[in-house]
C-alpha cells in the first residue's frame, strides 16, 4: 500500500504542479492582453475578473498540496530537536493523526458546500459557484493521502524526506 501511496502521491505532484503552472501561464497572458486592450483600445474584458478569482483559487489550493509534498510548510522543529527514536516516530504519527483528521473534516464539509453551490452561478459570467470549492477539495484529499504515505514512512522507521522532520527521524 505503502508503494502504491508513493506512487499515487508523486504523480499527484506532478499532474498539479503542471496545472498550477498552466493555470499561471493563462493568468499572465490574459491580464498582459488586457491591459494592451485597455490601453491601446480603451475597452476592458468583462469576464477577466471573475476568471481571475477562479484560476487564484485553483493556483492557491492546488498549491497548498505541493507545498505540503515537497515539506516546505511551516513547521515548529523545536520539539523534535529534544525527541529521539520510537517517541519522536510516535509524536510525528500523532501529529500526522490530527492533520488528517482536520483535513478530512475541511474537505468533508467542502464536498457538502459544492453540493449546495451546484445550482448557483457567478452573477457575471455564470461560473458555477462549485468551481470555486473544488480546489480545495481536491487539496484536501491530496494532503491526506501526503500524510498517510509519510506517516507509514514513519512507522516504518524510514527517513522521511520533507522539511516535517530531521534527517534522523528514524532513530
Amino acid at each position: 500500500m505503502k508503494t502504491q501511496l508513493v506512487v499515487l502521491t508523486s504523480w499527484n505532484d506532478r499532474i498539479v504542479g503542471t496545472i498550477a503552472v498552466g493555470i499561471f501561464a493563462i493568468i499572465i497572458c490574459a491580464n498582459g492582453v488586457e491591459i494592451l486592450q485597455r490601453g491601446l483600445f480603451n475597452r476592458s474584458f468583462q469576464w477577466l475578473y471573475e476568471c481571475n478569482l477562479l484560476a487564484s483559487a485553483w493556483i492557491y489550493f492546488l498549491g497548498i498540496s505541493l507545498v505540503y509534498y515537497r515539506g516546505k510548510d511551516i513547521t515548529l522543529d523545536f520539539i523534535l530537536l529534544v525527541l529521539h527514536g520510537r517517541v519522536r516516530r510516535c509524536y510525528l504519527i500523532g501529529i500526522n493523526i490530527v492533520a488528517i483528521i482536520t483535513f478530512l473534516i475541511v474537505g468533508f464539509y467542502g464536498a457538502r458546500l459544492m453540493l449546495l453551490q451546484l445550482p448557483f452561478r457567478t452573477s457575471g459570467v455564470g461560473i458555477p459557484n462549485a468551481l470555486f470549492t473544488c480546489p480545495l477539495v481536491i487539496s484536501m484529499i491530496a494532503i491526506t493521502l501526503i500524510l498517510i504515505r509519510q506517516s507509514l514512512e514513519i512507522w516504518a522507521g524510514e527517513t522521511i524526506h520533507s522539511g516535517h522532520a530531521p534527517p534522523d527521524a528514524a532513530a
